[in-house]
């Protein structure tokens, strides 16, 4: 009897059983949403000194690196990042406060658009729905570049959260484009103090970005890749 079929037929059943759990673990956090709707998170502006002091952020024209001083911030994993979920990851935070840090990954589309998940979501329907990370509660959060008069909350270099209907009216009086907003389910989180040390201990490299930059949903472009280039290129020089 030939043992060669039989080692071939024994490694494609093995080589199957492993492709099998690896895809369901990568994807579990995206097909938990097929079976429910998206509730999307309307935030108004406050008008505490902890938001007025990230309104006045300055606004980045191109990536620069930066110390870590809190929402705005977009933070790159290390080459060599082992974790699914981070690697070649540039997360964006949004909240850093007493409770914690909360943030972003920017480049996980997933399989859905906003319509499929948010029949209601209106011109809104074809922007695909991007997984900001494997924690969070079943809601969709938005981020765009503009102030909608008071009904989006800053984080600072020019990016707002929130202010659903006021979007969906600038987006229909065409003073806006759908794809000027993203939109994310789930996040990253850290307890308090966990993020200062894990940048202190160089598992993050920080920069910041341009609005356009992070709101960018071109398949083709890759802001982890281009930031990493920037910092290796200020680092040479």
């Amino acid at each position: 009897m030939n043992a060669v079929p039989w080692i071939r037929w024994m490694l494609y059943y093995i080589l199957s059983i492993t492709t099998l759990i690896t895809t369901l673990a990568f994807h579990r956090p995206v097909n938990h949403l097929t079976s429910q709707r998206v509730h999307l998170l309307y935030l108004r502006s406050t008008s505490d000194s902890s938001a007025a002091s990230v309104s006045s952020t300055p606004v980045p024209t191109h990536i620069v690196p930066s110390d870590f001083d809190g929402p705005g911030c977009v933070l790159l994993a290390q080459p060599g990042e082992y974790d699914h979920f981070l690697m070649q990851a540039a997360i964006l935070i949004y909240e850093h406060n007493a409770r914690g840090s909360v943030g972003v990954i920017l480049g996980k589309p997933s399989a859905f658009t906003m319509g499929e998940l948010s029949p209601n979501i209106g011109v809104f329907a074809p922007n695909i729905l991007y997984t900001g990370g494997s924690e969070g509660p079943d809601t969709a959060i938005m981020f765009h570049k503009y102030p909608l008069g008071g009904y989006s909350k800053s984080i600072g270099t020019g990016l707002f959260l929130g202010g659903l209907r006021q979007a969906k009216e600038l987006v229909e009086g065409f003073h806006a484009h759908p794809r000027d907003f993203k939109f994310f389910f789930n996040n990253v989180q850290w307890a308090p103090g966990v993020l200062q040390s894990e940048i202190a201990q160089g598992r993050w490299d920080v920069c910041k970005a341009p609005p356009d930059m992070i709101t960018n949903q071109d398949r083709n472009s890759n802001l982890w890749h281009r930031a990493r280039r920037v910092l290796t290129k200020e680092k040479d020089d």
